[in-house]
C-alpha cells in the first residue's frame, strides 16, 4: 500500500476519540467437535492478538491487558480454526477502532479509502518537534466530501484509525511483531 503525497493540506477541525479496552484483554471461547467427540476450549490473550496482525507502527496501543480467565464464551462451533477466526475477526475490529481521528482538511481527489496518510502531531514538549504517540500512519476509513460556496469550497471529513504508536517511550508497551510503516 503506497501512502499518496500531498503536498500541503490544513487541518481545519481534529476530534481523537479513544474506545475503552472492552473485549481486548481475551478469554476462553468454547466449541464442541460432534464427530470426534470432544470439548473444544481455546484461550486467548492479547498478547498473541498482537501477533497476528500488522500494525501502523512499532509499538501497541496497551500495555500487555491479558486477561483470558475474564472471559467464557461457548460459541457452538464444531472446529477449533473456526473459534480462532471468529475470535481474531471480532479482536481486530474492536481494536483499530481504539483509536480513531476525525479531521477536516481541504479537499484533494488522491485521497482514497484505505490509503495510509502520515499525520504530523505537534509534541507538547519542547525537546520534541512531533508526538511519538500520536502521530505517524494513519488508514483512512472514510471520507465524506463536502461543497460549498466558501473558503475552501472543497472539504473533506475523514475518519482514520491507527492500530499502533509509530514509536514510544512507553517500555511497557509490547513491540509490534509485524508492521507497516509505509517507508
Amino acid at each position: 500500500m503506497d501512502l499518496i503525497e500531498i503536498e500541503y493540506y490544513h487541518i481545519i477541525l481534529v476530534a481523537l476519540i479513544i474506545y475503552p479496552r472492552f473485549k481486548l484483554k481475551g478469554g476462553h471461547r468454547k466449541g464442541y467437535d460432534s464427530h470426534q467427540k470432544k470439548f473444544i476450549d481455546v484461550d486467548f490473550n492479547y498478547s498473541d492478538s498482537i501477533g497476528e496482525y500488522t500494525l501502523l507502527g512499532k509499538k501497541s496501543l496497551f500495555e500487555d491487558i491479558s486477561e483470558p480467565d475474564t472471559q467464557h464464551i461457548l460459541s457452538g462451533e464444531v472446529l477449533e480454526e473456526a473459534i480462532e477466526n471468529i475470535y481474531y475477526d471480532d479482536w481486530i475490529k474492536r481494536y483499530c477502532m481504539q483509536q480513531v481521528l476525525s479531521i477536516i482538511v481541504q479537499g484533494h481527489q488522491e485521497r482514497l479509502i484505505g490509503s495510509l496518510i502520515d499525520v504530523e502531531w505537534p509534541s507538547m514538549h519542547k525537546d520534541e518537534m512531533y508526538n511519538k504517540n500520536f502521530g505517524g500512519k494513519y488508514l483512512v476509513k472514510s471520507i465524506t466530501h463536502q461543497f460549498g460556496s466558501g473558503s475552501p469550497w472543497y472539504q473533506q471529513k475523514m475518519v482514520l484509525i491507527k492500530n499502533a504508536y509509530e514509536d514510544s517511550d512507553n517500555t511497557k508497551l509490547l513491540k509490534s511483531v509485524n508492521m507497516n510503516l509505509g517507508e
